[in-house]
């Protein structure tokens, strides 16, 4: 079963053998350039990267070692391949297969029977963000299956200038933790202009998105502490498989800002989740 407009994380990973790149099209009905990629996996029939700079985007972060070159590689997304035995798909799964990159972490919607693609995040390397790189040690160190890079829009309140509503985009990685195929938790860490580094959490159970833990702001150097959290998040999502699996209904997460900050936004789903699994 899918259900309609629920963001989530999904990994896709190349070197699978069940996952194939299945179709590619340039050109739309109306003859218009829209590139679009189509990829299976064994979790999803049809994955697809619909658009010039979701398709570029997929590319750049599968082979960020060596970029191709929009310029030199836009003939074979416009299927402009004179005196070529190979199609564009074939040379499109060839760059993917032998790219620097096999495991890709994609951000999208389920529309009945496709999961289409909004985002793909970026390799996360230790030149990005060196604080935020230390905290990647520790989040492997606590098990996680991926690791990703990517900027984040935090919405914060000014008390000072009566409660004005601001957005800040600060450097985040993203970490992913699966206790089933199908149920996994998802932690953010920011770095924040302050040096602080803020976490957020979710969870998401058979493409659905939940709560999980409040957010919480760290001093870099407590280390400890951010361990406990790291596992209280991994105990909470455990909680809530348990209840899903029991017939439990649990809130699904409000996407729509109910309350100005981002913390607080947070929050208020955390509280509707707690309400429900206590």
């Amino acid at each position: 079963m899918t259900y309609l407009d629920q963001d989530c994380l999904v990994i896709i990973d190349f070197a699978d053998n069940s996952t194939q790149i299945i179709d590619y099209s340039g050109w739309d009905f109306n003859r218009h350039f829209c590139p679009t990629l189509v990829v299976s996996t064994s979790t999803h029939e049809r994955i697809i990267f619909e658009g010039y700079e979701s398709v570029w985007q997929l590319l750049d972060t599968v082979c960020f070692k060596e970029p191709l070159g929009r310029r030199n590689f836009n003939p074979v997304l416009k299927h402009r391949l004179d005196n070529f035995d190979e199609t564009s798909l074939d040379i499109i799964r060839g760059v993917i297969s032998e790219g620097d990159a096999q495991k890709i972490v994609v951000q999208g919607t389920n529309r009945k029977d496709l999961f289409v693609v909004d985002f793909t995040y970026q390799n996360f390397t230790d030149d990005i963000q060196p604080t935020l790189f230390d905290i990647a040690a520790i989040l492997e160190a606590e098990n996680c299956q991926h690791i990703v890079f990517s900027n984040y829009e935090f919405i914060k309140r000014e008390k000072d200038v009566e409660f004005k509503r601001t957005s800040m985009t600060v450097p985040s990685i993203v970490a992913v933790f699966g206790l089933t195929p199908t149920h996994k938790h998802i932690i953010r860490v920011m770095q924040m202009p302050s040096g602080k580094l803020g976490f957020l959490t979710n969870i998401v159970n058979q493409d659905r998105k939940y709560a999980c833990i409040e957010p919480h702001l760290f001093d870099k150097d407590e280390i400890k502490t951010m361990i406990r959290y790291i596992e209280y998040a991994k105990t909470r999502s455990h909680k809530v498989l348990t209840a899903l699996s029991d017939g439990k209904l649990l809130p699904l997460w409000k996407q729509e800002r109910t309350v100005g900050s981002t913390t607080k936004h947070f929050s208020y789903n955390v509280s509707l989740l707690e309400q429900a699994l206590y």
